[in-house]
């Protein structure tokens, strides 16, 4: 707080002193023997304690903010990494694939240097985005995440938002692979990518009990943009190998509201457009059922390319079919027991015909989630179901 206005406070609180002082005693007859000053007194240092009270909140307040700004700051920072790390990793497999298939000239020899020496400043410039720490200890790549994941009850929020910072700056949120099946062959069309952070000693943090605190922290957007350059990573080595399969990314909410994200995220997605039959967005149904208009006009854009989204964590099934495929829509998520509980009423077969008849007039796919046993796929099958996803067919696993 500036002098100026201390010195406001001060006078308030000395006028209400003189004011006590002058009327209290007159207020209170039974206590005319009491010095007028000790009123005046008793209100000058309740009005000082409020003071006090009132500057430690402010400066609380204002401390907050300041942090919050600092950590805004430096996921801006660590996307603006993300990006170049992604561009120069594009760079060098040109680099490498130009000099495999012939003998490199001395200007690709030069250019590969250039490349090398420019990765490695990113690298630092990484290194530098965080504090100095211990550095992670490798994780065995055939160990089973169940017996690697950290018990949640065993660390509080605070340890919890300290490990995901850490995995944040030093590139411990690994990319984690479920399977998306064709039915009734159950053959892998699809895998939807989800990020697993680590701690120094590798083990496994749940998904469940660190996701919520990052997005509290500002850090989910980091989190997003890391599991984006894992998944182009993978998809471009897809394509070296020839193989056809579908990537779904996950956007959180708050990765939507970003809207300073957004502008870098459409110039670097339109400078690969080549990965868009390769990798579908996905978005929970809640978060963009009220974006704003700006974001949608950003999403529309991204359809224009050639990007297109799945919605998640449908719960019912009287939607605009319509508006969502002119939206780039072309997924739609729905629950299994949510699913099954609709169609088991009466003439539930017959609404599934006219529903899926529905859903190939505007080039949706239905994917049914969270398929758990054999007797919800005998159920599922009965209703002609095209793909599904859930443990019975594959738990998310670590790409390899």
């Amino acid at each position: 707080m500036s002098l100026f206005y201390h010195a406001i406070i001060v006078l308030a609180y000395a006028a209400a002193a003189i004011i006590a002082a002058q009327f209290l005693p007159k207020a209170m007859p039974l206590a005319i023997e009491t010095p007028a000053v000790a009123y005046g007194a008793m209100v000058l240092a309740g009005f000082a304690i409020l003071h006090a009270t009132l500057a430690a909140a402010r400066n609380r307040i204002v401390v907050f903010r300041e942090v919050k700004a600092l950590r805004r700051t430096n996921g801006e920072v660590m996307r603006e990494l993300g990006f170049a790390r992604a561009e120069v990793e594009q760079v060098s497999d040109a680099l490498r694939a130009a000099q495999e298939s012939s003998a490199p000239s001395v200007e690709i020899r030069e250019v590969a240097a250039e490349i090398e020496t420019l990765r490695r400043e990113i690298e630092r410039l990484h290194e530098d985005a965080g504090p100095t720490r211990r550095g992670p200890k490798k994780v065995a790549p055939d160990a089973d995440p169940e017996e690697t994941r950290r018990s949640p009850e065993k660390l509080d929020d605070a340890r919890v938002l300290d490990i995901v910072r850490d995995a944040i700056d030093h590139d411990r949120v690994d990319l984690y692979l479920q399977p998306i099946v064709s039915l009734p062959q159950r053959k892998h069309r699809f895998y939807e990518c989800f990020s697993r952070v680590r701690d120094t000693d590798g083990k496994q943090i749940a998904a469940e009990r660190y996701l919520k605190i990052a997005e509290e922290a500002g850090l989910i957007a980091a989190i997003d943009n890391i599991l984006l350059i894992r998944c182009i990573q993978l998809v471009r080595k897809m394509q070296q190998r020839k193989r056809k399969l579908g990537f779904f990314v996950n956007i959180s909410a708050h990765t939507l509201r970003d809207t300073s994200f957004f502008g870098e995220f459409l110039r670097f997605m339109g400078e690969n457009t080549d990965l868009a039959p390769h990798i579908i967005f996905e978005f929970v149904q809640a978060d963009v059922a009220d974006i704003p208009a700006d974001t949608a006009a950003k999403l529309h854009q991204l359809g224009e390319m050639g990007f297109r989204f799945s919605l998640d964590r449908v719960g019912r099934l009287d939607l605009n079919y319509a508006e969502l495929s002119r939206r780039y829509y072309r997924y739609i998520k729905f629950d299994c027991a949510t699913l099954i509980a609709h169609l088991s009423e009466e003439a539930g077969q017959e609404n599934m015909r006219k529903f899926k008849s529905m859903l190939e007039s505007f080039a949706i796919d239905a994917i049914v989630e969270r398929v758990e046993d054999e007797s919800d796929l005998i159920e599922l099958l009965d209703y002609g179901i095209d793909y599904g996803q859930g443990y019975l067919f594959g738990e998310p696993r670590p790409a390899r």
